[in-house]
């Protein structure tokens, strides 16, 4: 990939879908003032809304590494101003958020003082009362571990650049039956050459779902889903095509709780033609309770062939069950915690590879938990703990072993 090229492209892009889509919906909107009167005489709010946060963590495992592990103190400053636009059938909501990150002690190739950009724009649109649409563009500039799932970091590999847009076209075809077509697009590259030559992705995919609504507490579905992923590497040829159908479940059970359940199969077609495809059983379920409730539960479970996190790996099997639970203790407090546990396995041995790497299962057990305090109506502080521990047999050349404990105190402000 071109990263300078690619970038340019995907701004170009944007700018193209974001001015489009205010065309159609009606022009781009502008705001006179900060308060302005409606023609009842009612005052209508400040459209815009600016925020800060400030957080120190620390960490006994800086780079998450199975020896020579460092600890390390990061500071960071996140000032974030959002806009909200409201028409009869439109929401408009947008934000910025640059982050300034000091670090006490910075790895090879890192600079102690650096700047981060977080961008992003979500667009709701009603057509009629049978059609909707839904867009949302994100654009980041940052650095891993930035990517965690369930407290468990995934990647990290330095600085990089990445730009997701999603789309959503929904229709209600009957009282009872409605169809969502999905299209998602994410671009990721990072800075260091070394880095980018082998991680660098893109993925696209588009998904059509039908779903009917048997009763009033219970919706079945089905799904078809393509997507095409693109990996730079200098070792091995990482592209794949993937195909996924899809049935399941979704119902609302007593006490506010959510259930779903999804079973179906994933193929995957690699570009790599030793590797050739493979398939493989999907299954996912979830059960939650309203988010309105006292005690907030999520408990999930499932089974997947997906893109792989480890290079020159091109896919993976990921086996995952988490639980994360929130307590409203008072109108003050709050207490947070979660749990995840992940098998990710790695078979396929790209062409040319046999020998040099290894594949095998690599083991994830992450816990996280901290307690929120509510200082007033504008200003909130969190304390969090979280730990990591990874066991795994995959050989890349490295010894991919680590645990790492960070603690984190966040401070929150509107302004």
């Amino acid at each position: 990939m071109n990263r300078v090229t690619d970038q340019e492209n995907i701004v170009m892009r944007n700018w193209i879908v974001w001015t489009c889509a205010l065309v159609i919906l009606g022009g781009v909107p502008t705001f006179s003032s900060a308060q302005e009167k409606k023609t009842d005489g009612k005052t209508r709010s400040n459209p815009f809304g600016f925020s800060l946060k400030v957080s120190a963590s620390t960490t006994d495992n800086r780079d998450s590494t199975a020896t020579a592990e460092e600890s390390n103190t990061d500071i960071k400053v996140s000032p974030r101003a959002d806009g909200r636009i409201e028409r009869p059938g439109t929401l408009l909501e947008f934000y910025y958020s640059p982050t300034y990150r000091y670090r006490s002690d910075p790895s090879l190739g890192e600079d102690d003082n650096e700047l981060y950009h977080d961008i992003g724009a979500n667009l709701d649109h009603e057509f009629s009362e049978r059609f909707r649409i839904e867009l949302r563009d994100f654009y980041n500039v940052t650095e891993d571990p930035a990517i965690v799932s369930g407290g468990g970091t995934l990647r990290q590999d330095g600085a990089y650049f990445l730009n997701r847009i999603q789309g959503l076209a929904s229709y209600l075809l009957t009282k009872s039956v409605y169809v969502d077509l999905r299209v998602d697009h994410r671009l990721k590259e990072y800075d260091s050459a070394g880095a980018a030559a082998n991680l660098d992705e893109e993925a696209a995919s588009a998904s059509l779902t039908v779903w009917r609504q048997v009763r009033d507490d219970t919706a079945v579905l089905a799904e078809v889903e393509v997507g095409a992923y693109e990996f730079d590497s200098t070792s091995a040829i990482r592209d794949f095509d993937r195909v996924q159908g899809v049935i399941g479940v979704h119902r609302v059970l007593g006490n506010g709780m959510h259930a779903g359940a999804r079973v179906g199969i994933t193929e995957i077609d690699h570009d790599d033609t030793t590797l050739g495809s493979e398939s493989s059983p999907f299954v996912s379920a979830t059960l939650s309770s309203d988010s309105r409730a006292k005690t907030r539960l999520r408990l999930g479970a499932g089974l997947e062939l997906r893109d792989s996190d480890v290079a020159p790996f091109a896919s993976q099997e990921h086996t995952h069950l988490t639980a994360s639970l929130e307590h409203v203790v008072s109108k003050k407090i709050k207490l947070l915690g979660g749990v995840q546990y992940r098998v990710s396995e790695y078979d396929e041995v790209p062409s040319g590879l046999a020998g040099v790497v290894r594949g095998g299962d690599e083991d994830l057990v992450a816990v996280h938990g901290g307690v929120e305090y509510q200082l007033d109506n504008r200003q909130k502080i969190k304390a969090e703990a979280s730990h990591q521990d990874l066991s795994s047999d995959v050989d890349v050349g490295t010894n991919r072993d680590y645990d790492r404990t960070t603690g984190t105190v966040t401070w929150q402000m509107k302004l």
